[in-house]
């Protein structure tokens, strides 16, 4: 099945059954800032999830195996696997702009980690690894 969404792609591993019964086998994609606990699901319920990470690279992307307890970051930041994406952002200088770009930062660097995301940067608990912008470059420092 193929499903435009993260919400679809959740709906789809937690599934016990297929169409006609059969057990569901499925394997999908999400980004890191999903987690195993509960989620809501396209009819707007929160239900638990039935589904697990796989390890990438040899890693589990999940530092324990408390749902809602990882940040899911930190195998990502240690250089463990280098499957994962870069967002950069790019913004016309405005007093507003730079006020947003600044708290989203801030909160990145200080704040309570945001789950399955990091700064790339030397600083301690930080990104050391990177792409240079480029999907098809292997990670270095």
């Amino acid at each position: 099945v193929s499903t435009p969404g993260t919400g679809d792609v959740r709906n789809e591993l937690n599934k016990a059954t297929i169409l006609g019964g059969a057990v569901n086998y499925a394997i999908g994609v999400m980004s890191l800032e999903n987690d195993q606990g509960t989620y809501r699901n396209t009819a707007g319920v929160n239900v638990p999830t039935t589904w697990k990470w796989l390890r990438i690279q040899g890693a589990m992307p999940g530092e324990n195996a408390t749902p809602g307890a990882n940040t899911n970051r930190t195998t990502l930041v240690s250089g463990e696997y280098d499957f994962y994406y870069e967002l950069w952002s790019y913004n016309r200088t405005t007093e507003a702009n730079d006020a947003l770009f600044a708290a989203i930062n801030g909160r990145l660097l200080t704040g309570p980690a945001l789950k399955g995301l990091t700064v790339i940067g030397s600083d301690p608990g930080n990104q050391p690894w990177s792409r240079g912008n480029r999907t098809d470059t292997p990670s270095a420092r």
